[in-house]
């Protein structure tokens, strides 16, 4: 066999041609333990944009993908983007023809439909939430033979004095007591525990509207909290049918005759004379 007579490619070179290539060069630092001794590398950066490019080789001509790969080829050793032989070839001007179908003018946009969106809360139902939320109830009913007695009790008069009193106006209007209980609300000091709002207490009201069995309302000085018309309203949807309503209570009347006149002639006219 005959030895090749090519000259050995300078180490600068073969770094170059491999690094345009894509190969990353490693190279140890120190003499292996056992290793043969490496020989002299020469590590500074390859010049090859002014040794190269000035000794570029004029394209020879060719066609296809001949031409092609020799573009490839030229662009990877001069660093330079590939520029494909296709692309130096003039465009043919696209062929000049009228559409058949011509494409029909936009429509005009069609007005969007009216988004409905939910009102927010006004200051003023605000004010009305935060009134009902503040009624306390702490109210004694009792139930009549013909009317039912509601009033708000007093913790600085005497019980014995207030359910008295409840019995005596009842037993005025030739009723007798046939049921008697209390209801207290909040249940809880602390307002943001869940259900000790107005809605919580209207509930109970509704859980006992059958133990109130229709009945005319006497109301003494239940809701004294709200005033208005948000009281006129609250007071017609909680008790439905109120006859009277008194702004003193049983511990008010107790020690004014003056009220207790008062509400004696609202009694004729509205329970005696149904």
């Amino acid at each position: 066999m005959v030895a090749s007579s090519t000259p050995a490619m300078s180490e600068a070179v073969r770094q170059f041609y491999l690094q345009q290539s894509g190969i990353q060069l490693w190279y140890a630092r120190r003499p292996l333990p056992g290793a043969a001794a490496s020989p002299a590398y020469d590590f500074s950066e390859p010049e090859p944009e002014t040794s190269i490019e000035s000794e570029e080789v004029p394209p020879l001509p060719a066609s296809g993908k001949a031409a092609g790969r020799l573009a490839a080829l030229q662009g990877m050793v001069s660093g330079k983007p590939e520029e494909s032989a296709v692309s130096e070839q003039p465009k043919a001007e696209p062929s000049k023809s009228v559409a058949r179908n011509p494409v029909p003018p936009a429509e005009a946009p069609q007005p969007a439909a009216p988004v409905v969106t939910a009102e927010p809360e006004t200051p003023a139902n605000d004010a009305r939430t935060a009134a009902l939320d503040a009624v306390k109830a702490n109210w004694g009913i009792w139930v009549g033979s013909g009317a039912v007695l509601v009033s708000e009790l007093s913790s600085e008069a005497s019980s014995q004095l207030q359910e008295a009193l409840a019995s005596n106006i009842l037993k005025a209007l030739q009723m007798s007591v046939e049921d008697q209980f209390r209801i207290q609300w909040p249940v809880f000091r602390n307002p943001q525990v869940p259900g000790g709002d107005s809605a919580g207490l209207e509930r109970v009201l509704a859980s006992q509207q059958d133990r109130l069995k229709g009945r005319p309302v006497i109301l003494l000085g239940v809701a004294g909290e709200l005033a208005g018309s948000v009281r006129q309203d609250y007071v017609s949807r909680v008790w439905k049918s109120v006859a009277v309503d008194c702004e003193h209570s049983l511990a008010t009347l107790a020690t004014d005759p003056n009220a207790k006149r008062s509400l004696w002639q609202a009694l004729k006219a509205q329970v005696l004379a149904s």
